[in-house]
């Protein structure tokens, strides 16, 4: 069995919705196969693994799956993701509803672009300031009131805040590249720091925010037109 699921784990598909099947699919065995050979064997030839819905709490056994570029651990029992800095490939990370707190290992994750910590119990993302490459970060429903470490990442497409205690937008002022911003559920009530932003949207479900923004010529829609890819899946 572990043969044949090396040779899924080794193919190719020009789709990378049919890439992350295989690796949502494979992940399934977390929990059924012999850990070391399946290591070895089959994980070490994916490059994105899909462990939602297995009882994994400790990732030290995935410091070994140095080639990964998309890992997804949502809903599982994980605290500490200190092992994860060793995957320096990775791209695309999934924490959604885990009882991670602690980010600075991700620090090291250099080509990290998509972090998703929806219902996570972080409260401080100073370890992504280094992350220059970041494009996509949900940080809802989240304990994080202070967004300056994100100043500087200037290539910045998508942020989800709702639901969070944030107040101050103005870190994000020079954040040219920023499109999507989901507001709904916070205290924010001053936006101007954004006006100059060329290709901002802005989303929230308040009634009143809607009205007050656009007034001050603010590109505001409704929260369910904010569509966010990696809080389920890619």
């Amino acid at each position: 069995m572990s043969q044949l699921l090396a040779g899924y784990a080794k193919a190719s598909f020009e789709s990378e919705k049919d890439q992350y099947s295989i690796g949502y699919a494979i992940g399934l065995g977390w929990d059924v196969f012999e850990r070391g050979t399946y290591l070895l064997q089959v994980l070490s030839n994916l490059e994105i693994l899909d462990l939602r819905g297995t009882q994994i709490s400790d990732v030290t056994p995935l410091s070994r799956l140095t080639q990964l570029k998309q890992l997804y651990l949502l809903g599982t029992q994980v605290t500490d993701v200190s092992p994860l800095s060793k995957l320096t490939q990775l791209k695309n990370l999934n924490l959604f509803g885990t009882q991670v707190k602690d980010i600075s290992p991700l620090s090291k994750l250099l080509q990290l672009k998509n972090l998703n910590l929806f219902k996570t119990q972080v409260k401080d993302i100073t370890p992504l300031s280094r992350l220059i490459q970041f494009k996509q970060l949900d940080l809802s429903g989240t304990q994080v009131t202070d967004i300056s470490p994100l100043s500087r990442l200037i290539q910045f497409k998508q942020l989800d805040l709702s639901e969070t205690q944030v107040t101050d937008l103005s870190p994000l002022s020079e954040l040219t590249q920023l499109k999507d911003l989901n507001l709904s559920g916070t205290q924010v009530t001053d936006v101007s720091p954004l006006e100059h932003l060329p290709s901002l949207t802005i989303y929230t479900s308040d009634e009143d925010k809607i009205e007050q923004w656009r007034s001050i010529g603010m590109n505001v829609k409704q929260e369910s037109e904010f569509r966010w890819q990696l809080r389920y899946t890619l």
